[in-house]
Formats: structure tokens, sequence, C-alpha cells
């Protein structure tokens, strides 16, 4: 809130002082409505750096929206990941075909790359 009234407050003072004493002539008035026009735009930029800043939602739905998910690996060689939790070694060994296996083990999402299209699925 206090970065929107920061970067909005001096066009609406501008545009105040227009309204009651009309415009001021000169350049350097054009100067300064440009100025502030340009801090009110820059709120629209700030705002996305601000939400993924303060909000795990923000951060989670971005990820959804963009098609990319938080990476996660897991060890073929141990006893109960969650992803192989009540599977049995040939289901997990069919994953790992069907993922792609890495010299780290199987990796369950693209590189960034080939995220943002949204068509990597894991399958069971």
């Amino acid at each position: 809130m206090v970065v929107f009234a920061l970067l909005w407050l001096p066009i609406h003072l501008v545009l105040l002082v227009v309204y009651f004493y009309g415009p001021p002539l000169g350049q350097w008035f054009e100067a300064v409505y440009v100025a502030c026009t340009g801090l009110a735009y820059f709120n629209s930029c700030v705002n996305p750096i601000i939400y993924n800043r303060t909000s795990k939602d923000f951060r989670d739905a971005f990820r959804t929206a963009v098609g990319c998910q938080k990476r996660v690996k897991f060890d073929s060689d141990a006893a109960a990941t969650p992803l192989q939790a009540g599977r049995t070694a040939a289901n997990a060994a069919a994953i790992t075909v069907a993922i792609g296996h890495g010299p780290g083990g199987p990796n369950l999402a693209a590189e960034d790359a080939d995220c943002a299209d949204g068509k990597i699925r894991v399958e069971n």
C-alpha cells in the first residue's frame, strides 16, 4: 500500500493543481507531468515483484499459470519417497524411462526453457 501511495501521489497532486489553477506554462511542467506519469506506470512494474516477495499463494499461482512447477527429484534407491510410496520397483523404473534419467537420477521437471509450454506431464 505504501509503494502504491508513493508512486501515485505525485500524478494526483499534479492533476489537482491543473484542475484548480490551470496548467502552468513552461517546459518544466511538461517534464514534471511526464515524470509523475512515469512513476504511476512504474507501479505496474513493481507490483509483480512485491507480490512475489510477499505472497506464497501468488508464487504458486504464477508457477501454475506459466506451466512451471518446482523441480521434484527422487532417489531411485530410497525405500519410500513420496513418488514411490505404494509402487513397485517396476513402476518406478517405468516412470524413470518415461521421464528420462540423468546422472543424479530422474528429473520430474524439464529444463526451464522447456517448461513454459506446459506440456510436461507425469502420468502414473
